[in-house]
């Protein structure tokens, strides 16, 4: 089967608009987490979360031919600036849009107007209800703005969902019916997922820690994040920033909200994705975990990772510290970071970590620079227990990039 390689990528989160924005604050593990300041909440100052500081103008003026006499939501405007990045560092250019597949992801879709305008809803543009409260509806407009007619898809996973998108862009060019897929998930800052969180009395007052045995649950964030994948055959001297090696969605179908206390869905996703990439446990040198530092999250990844690796445990962190829980857009933000592990030599630092749990093992607790990343895998897990593994390898300079 053909050869998966990412050639593009785009993001757009707390720690800045873009690519390089991002890496700088990983390296200088800089969060984008504090206290909410633009969602109109009545927790607007009381509680953290990673919010990006531009309003929608802002947004959409970021965008070049971007009609801004049409609606628009959040979400919509997060994912195009991604897709946008992601498909200029890809090299596309115009027959590449005319029937590029679009795979997108999200948990609110238009949630963020529909609760700005409920209360006036008759005298607001009926697209708000009517199209943008669908999650669809914000793969169309990526489609729309590329000017794309290909097959366009969306998933809910919850917050495995952009991890997802990958897998099905990956599969649909590993069978052959596709030779590039635009992936990747948005998710903005909502008072609906906002409430819905911190009535499970999962979110934590207080910047996150994820792993930190005195952790009291997470903070949510916003963000944009696309992949552009292609086929080896269409690849040709472009420059590729990684090979996707291995994937694997398992469902451990335990709890509406909650993983299973033995870890066995993250276990079997880890497992088979590290099947499928042919590779021995002893090859990753990282793991991008999903580690949204709540209680049974958190857990049960360790008992998983301890079961896959056993006295072997790799290097692992998690971002979530960094960008919030950004759910839909999670899977394809986490990808981004391993992969930027990869091509500069790093290691991430897993911030607000200070209190180690007893016989557990620690996630990275300093920024490790200059050291060799081959192989990296990356989690999602989401709520209803649907899990996924991504496993990304380095390209070999002079080998897969043929210059």
């Amino acid at each position: 089967m053909n050869r998966v390689y990412v050639t593009g990528m785009g993001i757009i989160s707390a720690l800045g608009v873009g690519v390089e924005d991002n890496l700088q604050a990983l390296l200088e593990a800089k969060s984008g987490i504090c206290y909410i300041s633009n969602l109109d909440s009545i927790h607007k100052g009381k509680l953290p979360a990673a919010e990006i500081k531009l309003i929608n103008e802002e947004l959409a003026a970021m965008i070049p031919n971007f009609d801004i006499s049409k609606p628009y939501t959040r979400g919509q405007l997060l994912s195009i600036i991604a897709a946008r990045e992601a498909v200029l560092q890809a090299g596309l250019i115009g027959d590449d849009y005319n029937d590029l597949p679009i795979i997108g992801a999200n948990t609110v879709g238009g949630m963020d107007f529909s609760e700005i305008n409920y209360n006036n809803h008759l005298s607001v543009d009926p697209y708000y209800f009517n199209d943008a409260h669908s999650g669809g509806e914000t793969t169309k407009c990526i489609a729309d703005y590329l000017h794309s007619s290909g097959f366009i898809s969306t998933i809910n996973t919850a917050c495995s969902s952009s991890a997802n998108a990958i897998m099905l862009g990956t599969k649909l060019i590993k069978s052959g019916r596709a030779k590039r897929v635009l992936v990747g998930g948005s998710d903005p800052l909502t008072k609906f997922s906002l409430n819905g969180f911190n009535s499970l009395m999962i979110y934590d007052n207080e910047a996150c820690k994820p792993f930190d045995s005195k952790r009291n649950g997470l903070n949510l964030g916003e963000a944009g994040a696309f992949l552009v994948l292609e086929s080896e055959e269409v690849c040709g001297e472009k420059n590729k920033l990684a090979e996707v090696l291995g994937y694997a969605n398992r469902n451990d179908a335990f709890h509406a909200s909650a993983s299973s206390p033995d870890g066995e869905g993250a276990f079997l996703s880890m497992q088979k994705a590290i099947e499928m990439a042919n590779i021995d446990i002893a090859d990753i040198d990282f793991v991008h975990a999903h580690g949204t530092a709540t209680l049974n999250n958190d857990q049960t990844e360790i008992i998983a990772l301890k079961r896959i690796f056993a006295d072997r445990i790799p290097y692992f962190a998690s971002s979530k510290s960094y960008i919030g829980h950004t759910l839909g857009a999670a899977g394809a933000v986490n990808s981004i970071f391993s992969i930027l592990v990869i091509n500069n030599s790093f290691l991430f630092k897993n911030i607000n970590y200070k209190h180690s749990v007893e016989d557990e093992i620690s996630p990275v607790s300093t920024t490790i620079k200059d050291i060799n990343i081959n192989i990296v895998m990356s989690n999602a897990f989401g709520f209803g227990g649907n899990n996924t593994s991504l496993i990304f390898g380095k390209i070999q300079k002079g080998v897969d990039n043929e210059k």
